[in-house]
């Protein structure tokens, strides 16, 4: 599960997971697809990768990039939900 909503993240909020990195993190290079990737507690088969912090100006960050992200993700998920 990937929370996409960069200006108002919530997923974390409701697993009770942190949101320091998440997508963002990636985005900006901050770290591993895999290493920002969290458990959710909820159900063991379900991952999470949180927003991140908020940002402004998210779409500078995406743009041209949730496709290779969503490929890298298929590469090890069965299912990548937005």
């Amino acid at each position: 599960l990937i929370d996409g909503d960069m200006r108002k993240p919530s997923v974390h909020r409701r697993f009770e997971l942190d949101n320091n990195a998440g997508l963002g993190g990636f985005l900006q290079g901050k770290a591993g697809i895999e290493e920002l990737i969290q458990k959710s507690g909820a159900h063991e088969k379900l991952d999470i990768l949180t927003a991140g912090p908020p940002s402004r100006r998210p779409d500078e960050w995406l743009r041209g990039r949730m496709e290779t992200i969503i490929d890298e993700l298929l590469e090890i998920y069965d299912f990548v939900v937005l």
